[in-house]
């Protein structure tokens, strides 16, 4: 298993490089991804938004081929040990590797090491995991080929002092993109609570639980949401709202 181990005073200053990177970046992820790659050789990584029921939604590949994106999209996902829905994340463990999850002889066993990633060329695997309101808003994914080295204590250690400018761009830009259009459409306090349930994928059940009101409260909240929306149900919301 992984875990922090202490970075040298070149680490130091190649995380500082990075934090200068991104605060002049503004929001472009191509940016800090050819960071990534230039100052701490993370040459293959993908960067995701989730959707509700942590569903990988708008990749932005970097040095990754189309095929195996496409791959990994039509059939591979769901047998990926670190995608977001095989994994409890949290504020205290963002960061993953494939080595935590299975032994390295069941993983060069497994269909997707051998029909995904050795097809490929990959060898080994990070996550890393955004947070919004204690939710997964976001993947950042790496992966190694065979010829390079694999994910080590120091990689994890450097990626944890990377979160905080990181999520600042990826998290940040898409909470306040948020806020500005519930308030340009003229949604409540309470509405907006709703609408934040309904990205989270919550049902009406779930969010009368959560917010202490009846079934047919939400319903009437979430008709008025759909008015002011111009929309007709809860998939048109998310798309109106762009959380993809």
């Amino acid at each position: 298993m992984l875990s922090e181990t202490r970075l040298d005073p070149i680490d130091y200053e190649k995380v500082l490089s990075f934090y200068n990177i991104v605060l002049q970046c503004k929001g472009n992820h191509m940016i800090i991804q050819k960071a990534l790659q230039e100052i701490f050789n993370y040459n293959q990584t993908i960067l995701w938004d989730l959707r509700p029921k942590r569903t990988l939604a708008s990749p932005r590949a970097f040095n990754l081929p189309r095929q195996a994106l496409d791959d990994y999209l039509s059939y591979f996902q769901p047998l990926d040990l670190l995608h977001p829905k095989n994994l409890y994340i949290s504020s205290g463990k963002q960061i993953f590797c494939l080595n935590e999850i299975l032994s390295q002889n069941d993983y060069e066993q497994s269909e997707y090491y051998q029909d995904f990633m050795k097809k490929h060329g990959y060898y080994d695997e990070m996550g890393v995991y955004f947070m919004l309101d204690n939710q997964v808003r976001g993947v950042l994914g790496l992966v190694r080929t065979h010829d390079e080295p694999p994910f080590t204590t120091k990689d994890v250690t450097i990626l944890s002092y990377l979160i905080p400018p990181m999520s600042s761009v990826f998290m940040d830009k898409k909470k306040e993109k948020l806020k500005g259009m519930l308030i340009e459409n003229g949604i409540t306090e309470r509405e907006s609570q709703v609408v934040h349930l309904v990205i989270e994928g919550k049902t009406n059940k779930e969010m009368a639980e959560i917010l202490f009101v009846s079934e047919n409260t939400i319903k009437k909240h979430l008709q008025n949401i759909f008015h002011k929306f111009g929309v007709s149900n809860r998939t048109s919301i998310y798309r109106v709202l762009q959380m993809k």
